[in-house]
């Protein structure tokens, strides 16, 4: 796999799972992933992969809230669902 690829196949990913949400007692609950990579290079330490890639990770989840919380500081409350025979309303 190329680094182009890993990177392609990698936002594919974070898109998908950013982009559902589940229902838990009549309310719709929002998934949120974050990711992080590091490239492996020919005598890189595991734990320095590890670090790195977890010290990515937390970059793009702190992006990702300033992204999500509004100007007021916070965060929207999930909106109720009804529910209607076996098939949920949005």
């Amino acid at each position: 796999t190329t680094r182009k690829q890993a990177l392609a196949r990698a936002q594919q990913l974070i898109q998908a799972l950013n982009n559902i949400s589940f229902i838990w007692h009549g309310t719709e609950i929002p998934v949120r992933a974050s990711l992080g990579l590091k490239e492996y290079r020919k005598g890189s330490q595991i734990e320095n992969l590890f670090a790195q890639a977890d010290a990515n990770m937390y970059a793009n989840k702190r992006q990702m809230k300033k992204q999500r919380v509004p100007s007021s500081g916070t965060l929207t409350p999930p909106r109720p669902v009804t529910t209607k025979g076996n098939h949920t309303d949005r």
